[in-house]
Formats: C-alpha cells, structure tokens, sequence
C-alpha cells in the first residue's frame, strides 16, 4: 500500500484481506483523514492509489469477502453502534 494512504499507531493495528482469487486487498486507509477510516481496494499487481469503497466519513473496518468474492462486507460505527454493511461491487 504506497505511502501515506493510511494511518497506523502500531504494527497490527490495520484491517486488511485478501480476495479469493488473491488478484486484491481490501485494507482499512484514513487517506490523511485523522477520526474516520474507509476500506480501498488496491489491485496486487499496481496498487497506486486504490479505490475507496465505502467513503462514509465513518470508520469502517474489519472487511470480509462473501460470495465468492462478489460481495464485502464490514463494520461501521456510525452512531457510534458497529454495524455490518454489504456492498457487492462488480470487478
């Protein structure tokens, strides 16, 4: 993930998967953003600057493949509750 795409306290302290097909990862990126936190998805092979996928000006986290790689899903803390969103994205 190239520089300055994410905050990090600590070593371990970002979410972050792979897809099934090993082609992606879906990482946790505060893109300068201190207090909110979006999942991008960065392709493995040219990463650049990926795609924000859920640009809810909350934090979101710990993502999570379905179907086959044709849905994620995640938490977000909007209203200050963890709860589980899904987006199916066509690739």
């Amino acid at each position: 993930i190239p520089e300055a795409q994410n905050f990090s306290y600590r070593d371990g302290d970002q979410d972050y998967i792979w897809s099934p097909d090993s082609k992606w990862i879906v990482a946790r990126s505060s893109r300068g953003i201190y207090g909110a936190s979006y999942l991008v998805m960065y392709n493995a092979q040219n990463p650049g600057n990926g795609t924000n996928l859920t640009n809810s000006g909350f934090s979101d986290g710990a993502p999570l493949f379905a179907m086959d790689g044709k849905a994620l899903l995640w938490v977000n803390d909007k209203d200050g509750k963890n709860l589980w969103h899904c987006k199916v994205q066509e690739r």
